[in-house]
């Protein structure tokens, strides 16, 4: 019987772009708390300190 999963060759490859990711969230609902617009436009307007470096606000990158 073939397995029906999708093969991934290196899940650990996507685990620091995920913990990056939750301390982006983490950073702008702590900024301004449950209100996921503000929290949207907290993150395109503020860098935030992750596990892989600072990363900009989407409005800084565009």
């Amino acid at each position: 019987m073939k397995n029906s999963a999708p093969a991934v060759s290196n899940p650990e490859g996507y685990t620091l772009y995920a913990y990056a990711s939750i301390q982006a969230i983490a950073a702008a609902y702590n900024a301004v708390g449950a209100d996921n617009t503000k929290a949207s436009e907290w993150l395109k307007n503020h860098s935030v300190d992750t596990v892989m470096g600072k990363k900009p606000g989407m409005a800084r990158a565009i």
